[in-house]
């Protein structure tokens, strides 16, 4: 009996933190979405449309659609549908509460850990999952932080019950956090100016040496030289013939050129994620068609010459000079449901709405690979589409309906049962609490 108790005591804990949805149901007989507004994102919108999905595919968008007769048919008319939204990154799944120690694994031990795995940390039943889909967001890259290189992010989708439920592609980026570039030489600072530079020149030599181990080892297993498993070069080299792209985490444009000239050396593919004065390499970037995951929008200047809105209107410097990017609010999952208010506040600062909409539905999926599935409503991708009241860039905008792969998911949270628990309270009180 001892022996039947212990491992389900240590279940507890995974019990006590699971959320409470249940993920939805495979889709079963054909469903048409009749009547509203369709905002298919690859083209233009179409008023009093329909959107016809089964299997989980869309099979016609359109105003004449033939709807087949054991069809469900669902009358939105005067709403919206959407693609569901894309998160540029986050460590969601990794992390539950960050003052607790044991709910996060994101950050692996060492410098070097490219053969970390995302996707086999993941928690499917964390809270932050509903939280995020009830606002639009229907996938994210879900990414390791910490360390110089610290693993293989993968791309997941909000709703499943197992992680093999998630995932979307995996692996779908190799993450490189960019040593920092800028050197305090103020008096008195430490580590000294030369203990930095030392320090710096130390991580891109560590970087470089890295990757000419893979490089050789890679070399050695084609030559059938007996040489012995190894795990981190393995990793490695899908990056280095090309087939998965570097994410490179930078905070600054210093750090974007130091990136791009390490990138064109090594071969390899790039994507930046950063914020702050990134968008002054926005010619060097287009030029060498390297997209960005611009994040936090809502920051203050990184110059004292800077003006007040330079973080506002950096989504619009990047959109001029030619540069595909996409939004990620922060690499927090609890913040992952603004990702809706980044695009709104790019799009109040100059940047065309349906730029602003772009980047947070086709736009990342074209720098994942995956915009043949998802990212627009077009006939072949997922049913993966959200039912809206407004515009769904706007903050006042409710999220009425969401399906994921064509399976209708559930809109609750722990949020939501928080409302609805204390909504009750102040009515028993006498309190008139209005209209959800």
């Amino acid at each position: 009996m001892r022996s039947l108790i212990l491992p389900l005591l240590m279940l507890l804990p995974a019990a006590v933190v699971a959320s409470d949805q249940i993920p939805g149901a495979p889709q079963k007989q054909p469903i048409a979405l009749l009547g509203a507004t369709v905002h298919t994102v690859s083209g233009d919108d179409i008023a009093g449309g329909t959107v016809l999905f089964v299997d989980g595919v869309i099979t016609a968008v359109g105003v004449d659609v033939v709807i087949p007769p054991d069809a469900q048919r669902i009358d939105i008319t005067g709403k919206h549908v959407y693609p569901g939204m894309i998160d540029g990154a986050s460590v969601i799944g990794l992390s539950e509460i960050r003052a607790v120690r044991a709910s996060n694994d994101y950050d692996e031990v060492g410098a070097v850990t490219p053969e970390v795995r995302a996707d086999v940390a993941v928690d499917p039943d964390s809270e932050h999952f509903p939280v995020a889909r009830a606002n639009g967001v229907t996938a994210t890259l879900a990414i390791p932080t910490g360390g110089l290189i610290s693993g293989r992010g993968a791309l997941l989708r909000m709703d499943g019950w197992t992680v093999e439920d998630l995932v979307i592609k995996t692996p779908a980026a190799l993450v490189v956090n960019w040593p920092p570039m800028y050197i305090n030489r103020r008096e008195g600072a430490k580590p000294t100016p030369a203990e930095q530079i030392k320090r710096r020149d130390a991580q891109i030599q560590q970087l470089g040496d890295t990757f000419a181990t893979a490089r050789a080892y890679g070399k050695a297993r084609q030559a059938n030289d007996g040489t012995a498993h190894d795990l981190r070069a393995e990793a490695l080299l899908p990056v280095l013939s090309g087939e998965l792209p570097v994410l490179v985490t930078v905070n600054n444009v210093r750090q974007v050129q130091a990136a791009l000239d390490w990138s064109e050396a090594e071969g390899v593919r790039l994507i930046i994620a950063g914020s702050g004065d990134i968008w002054r390499a926005g010619a060097e970037l287009a030029a060498r068609q390297v997209p960005v995951i611009y994040h936090n929008t809502y920051s203050l200047p990184t110059r004292a010459d800077d003006p007040y809105d330079a973080a506002y209107t950096a989504p619009n410097k990047l959109f001029e000079a030619g540069v595909l990017f996409c939004f990620a609010h922060t690499w927090e999952p609890a913040f992952i449901r603004y990702l809706p208010e980044e695009a709104g506040r790019a799009a109040a600062y100059g940047l065309p709405r349906a730029e602003a909409l772009r980047a947070v539905t086709l736009n990342p999926a074209r720098i994942f690979g995956v915009d043949d599935r998802l990212g627009s409503i077009d006939v072949g991708k997922e049913a993966t589409l959200v039912v809206t009241d407004g515009d769904l860039l706007e903050l006042t905008t409710h999220v009425e309906l969401e399906f994921i792969g064509g399976r209708q998911v559930d809109l609750s949270s722990h949020h939501t049962q928080l409302y609805d628990k204390y909504r009750s309270k102040y009515e028993r009180l006498g309190f008139d609490v209005g209209t959800r």
